[in-house]
């Protein structure tokens, strides 16, 4: 039966089903990949998200992208817990492997690849403005605008970013990262 606007009341519990499981599935990832975050500012791996569960000795930049996923699971989900994992990767992570060597794509027992990669910079800036917007945070929009540093022709981008103009990340996704 169609309640006027031809959606039936079948259709409806359907959806609402679809829109549950859809829910339920984005907290299970979202839960699963915080509980790949570990240590603090003094201990390994210093608050970051590791990229799978056997990576216990190793970061690496495929993984980077996940503070951004969990700063937004935190927003559609309203669950604080994920928004602290996701800001502690952000504001206690970037700033150490920022300061200690710039952005490598892997942090290693040992220092045999310090290779930098635009996909790990690149994620690393996205979870950055995605924690400061979680947030409202103008640190983490500036920390933003040093990560982004690494990029060609930085001198330009960071000067506009820091005017508060639109840019273009790698990702080919426009942006503002910090205000003017």
């Amino acid at each position: 039966m169609s309640n006027g606007n031809g959606v039936s009341r079948g259709d409806r519990n359907r959806n609402a089903r679809l829109s549950r499981l859809r829910v339920s599935a984005l907290s299970q990832l979202s839960e699963g990949i915080a509980s790949l975050a570990a240590g603090d500012a003094r201990n390994w791996p210093f608050g970051a998200v590791l990229p799978s569960a056997p990576s216990v000795s190793m970061w690496h930049g495929w993984g980077s992208q996940m503070p951004a996923a969990l700063a937004r699971a935190a927003t559609v989900l309203g669950d604080k817990k994920l928004g602290v994992v996701a800001t502690t990767d952000s504001a206690v992570f970037d700033p150490r492997m920022l300061t200690s060597g710039g952005a490598d794509q892997a942090l290693l027992p040992t220092q045999i690849n310090q290779a930098q990669i635009a996909y790990g910079v690149d994620s690393r800036l996205e979870s950055l403005l995605a924690t400061a917007k979680l947030n409202h945070s103008a640190g983490l929009r500036q920390l933003a605008g040093v990560t982004a540093a690494w990029y060609p022709r930085t001198p330009d981008m960071v000067r506009k970013s820091l005017r508060g103009q639109r840019w273009v990340l790698a990702s080919g996704r426009r942006t503002r990262s910090m205000p003017g």
